[in-house]
């Protein structure tokens, strides 16, 4: 049995709803977490979709966070119901400023040629929510850029004059945060983001605000991504979690379970979990 504990629907910058992911899940039998980016909103509807269907689910979130100027990205899982309302009273102001700051994207973009509506990018989200993969997408269809990667290597990368970042959530406070609410807080594939000596550098900090776990399987590992993930997990003592990443066509290279095809995430992960969170409720 297998798990996949990082997913993304239509409430942040997925292409699937919550009831459509349980389904998939069901059809593969796969226990499953929704966590979308800094929001908590689908996950009522994700949670009892997944009871009505009979499908091990997680209620989760990704919030993007901040550590000495590196976007970090921290997985919440097992959120606790009566605090779903905690996740987005934590985030609506950061969601704002994201939301200027893609605006302000598109206007610069606009002034240097590139003529897009913001309005046509907001409905490339059933939910309106927009991020820069919608925008990249507009210009793919748009023609002009030959792929969404394209977009982002030529025009959305930080640094190249269009997209700025806006500001994000304290890394450390985040991971406090998450504890308060009784959830685990597991560092989104570090190995994409940071190298090997910056996590084992960051790791004794974040460890003592309340670290709990970090993937040690992700779509963009390889097998020695994976072994030195799984040697830094059990070096510091951390729970290990794992995911696809999965966001339906917004990423067609990634599938639901598998990712690229070659990632497996044992249900055991999601079993040793689940036990903390039963033996640790208040």
């Amino acid at each position: 049995m297998f798990c996949d504990l990082h997913i993304h629907s239509v409430y942040s910058d997925g292409s699937l709803t919550p009831a459509e992911i349980i389904a998939d899940a069901k059809r593969l039998g796969l226990t499953v977490a929704l966590t979308d980016h800094n929001t908590a909103v689908g996950l009522a509807e994700f949670m009892a979709e997944a009871e009505r269907a009979d499908v091990r689910a997680v209620a989760g979130v990704e919030l993007s966070t901040d550590y000495n100027g590196t976007e970090l990205h921290l997985l919440g899982l097992f959120i606790p119901q009566e605090h779903y309302k905690s996740i987005d009273e934590l985030t609506d102001y950061y969601t704002a400023l994201k939301e200027q700051s893609n605006i302000d994207l598109v206007r610069r973009l606009n002034e240097a040629g590139y003529a897009i509506d913001f309005a046509d990018v907001e409905k490339r989200n059933r939910t309106g929510k927009v991020n820069r993969a919608h925008i990249a997408t507009e210009l793919f269809e748009k023609g002009y850029v030959s792929s969404v990667a394209e977009a982002f290597d030529k025009l959305l990368y930080v640094g190249g004059g269009y997209y700025v970042p806006a500001k994000k959530l304290d890394f450390s406070e985040a991971i406090r945060f998450l504890r308060t609410i009784n959830a685990i807080p597991v560092l989104a594939h570090p190995l994409k983001d940071i190298s090997e000596g910056e996590l084992a550098e960051l790791l004794p900090q974040a460890i003592s605000d309340g670290l709990m776990g970090i993937e040690v399987r992700h779509s963009s590992y390889n097998g020695e991504k994976e072994r030195i993930c799984d040697e830094i997990a059990e070096k510091f003592g951390l729970l290990k979690s794992g995911g696809s990443d999965f966001h339906g066509t917004a990423k067609s290279d990634v599938l639901l379970g598998t990712g690229r095809g070659r990632m497996c995430v044992p249900t055991e992960y999601y079993e040793i979990m689940k036990k903390y969170i039963a033996e640790n409720a208040r």
